[in-house]
């Protein structure tokens, strides 16, 4: 996200979803956190920003200047969707 924008409280690191590569993952700089985050390898976070529904990423790594990489698991399937049991 340009100018490290403020991050909406429900999440830890503002992200533009539409920056995530095909491999799901996303770089982030260490200003789009929320002020009080400790970004460790492994650890799980809540990303999103105004436009977009929060999803949980894990932190893959942090590099010298504390930027992030993340991965966002595929959202679940929608408990409302529907499919066609129809023979064919």
């Amino acid at each position: 996200m340009e100018g490290g924008g403020a991050v909406p409280e429900m999440n830890d690191i503002a992200v533009d979803f539409m920056d995530m590569t095909n491999d799901r993952r996303l770089w982030v700089r260490a200003a789009d956190a929320r002020p009080g985050l400790d970004p460790i390898v492994g650890r799980h976070v809540v990303v999103g920003d105004e436009d977009a529904d929060p999803r949980v990423a894990r932190i893959l790594m942090v590099d010298a200047d504390g930027n992030l990489e993340l991965e966002v698991p595929p959202a679940p399937s929608s408990p409302t969707s529907t499919c066609s049991l129809q023979p064919e």
